[in-house]
């Protein structure tokens, strides 16, 4: 299911495409799994604090606003949203 409102550990949308830019302007292409997860290779260095946005293959885009120094996305983005998120990711909403 890809609804906000799951319990935690559940299965987010697969296929997204999510970038990470560190704060010194490198970006990371990352595709998530079936199961919406997505990482980097352990000995990737990324200057904090980064953002990210996630994007579907039509091109529409969520954006993370604010800036991060937690590489666990999943810490904050919890059902209920913790440490200032507003809860889980969802996929980008199509322009109207």
């Amino acid at each position: 299911m890809e609804t906000p409102n799951e319990d935690d550990d559940c299965r987010g949308a697969g296929g997204m495409t999510v970038i990470v830019t560190g704060a010194d302007g490198t970006e990371w292409t990352m595709i998530g799994n079936s199961a919406g997860n997505f990482w980097l290779d352990a000995d990737v260095v990324v200057a904090l604090p980064y953002t990210a946005r996630i994007e579907d293959a039509a091109g529409n885009v969520r954006q993370k606003l604010m800036p991060v120094s937690d590489g666990d996305c999943a810490s904050c983005h919890t059902r209920d949203g913790a440490n200032g998120a507003s809860g889980r990711l969802t996929p980008p909403i199509a322009a109207q």
